[in-house]
């Protein structure tokens, strides 16, 4: 690989070596591009099957290429490596660390049902169904949304989402996989009392619950 990649440094760090400003702006635009490529194509080749061999190639090439181009340098002083010969410990005082009774205090103990994890799943999922009612013009409530919104969250491709995009991304595909499991629950389901109904064709606002639905998060 470096066999490979040494012709395509050797010609970048001519530019970057350059006096002239012209060279410099050049390999830092190649930089720039070569990046942009890299990382658009990542993500899209999540989504997009694709089928020419000389873009994988390309990615592949300007991925491990990128991390061989050298950079300008930052004005530091290099003084080489350095060994620990010599440490002192040296007293700068003595403080007082202990706590002071400030008055009577109540310190609570352990309550009834879910912990904070629970808790914080479920106030976001009121925003959640706050949100989708107000975009779509329904009246879900938690019981309606709850079976979409953890059939989206044990969901297989959201999981592999999850791992390798941000969270803008990754509030992406829980928002369209959460959409397509609300439509199935909807008419798969008998009509609520409040005679609700979703249009489709429409991105669901579900970011919010997006992130708090996502592994590890």
């Amino acid at each position: 690989m470096y066999r490979l990649l040494s012709p395509a440094v050797a010609r970048f760090s001519a530019l970057l070596e350059s006096e002239e400003e012209d060279d410099v702006e050049t390999a830092e635009e190649f930089r720039a591009n070569l990046n942009d490529y890299v990382r658009k194509y990542g993500f899209l080749a999540q989504i997009v099957p694709y089928r020419d061999a000389e873009l994988e190639c390309l990615h592949l090439y300007g991925r491990h290429l990128l991390n061989r181009l050298p950079r300008l340098a930052d004005g530091g002083v290099g003084i080489g490596e350095v060994d620990l010969s010599h440490l002192r410990v040296e007293k700068t005082g003595e403080h007082d660390v202990s706590l002071a009774p400030e008055g009577p205090a109540e310190l609570k103990g352990f309550g009834d049902g879910a912990g904070g994890a629970k808790d914080s799943d479920r106030s976001l999922l009121s925003e959640l169904i706050e949100k989708f009612n107000s975009k779509f013009g329904t009246e879900f409530t938690e019981e309606d949304v709850l079976p979409a919104f953890n059939a989206t969250k044990k969901d297989p491709k959201v999981w592999a989402a999850a791992v390798v995009n941000d969270e803008e991304n990754f509030g992406i595909v829980f928002d369209k996989k959460f959409e397509e499991n609300m439509m199935d629950h909807v008419s798969t389901s008998t009509p609520s009392a409040s005679g609700t109904s979703v249009r489709t064709g429409t991105s669901s606002p579900t970011s919010t619950a997006a992130l708090a639905a996502r592994p590890g998060g």
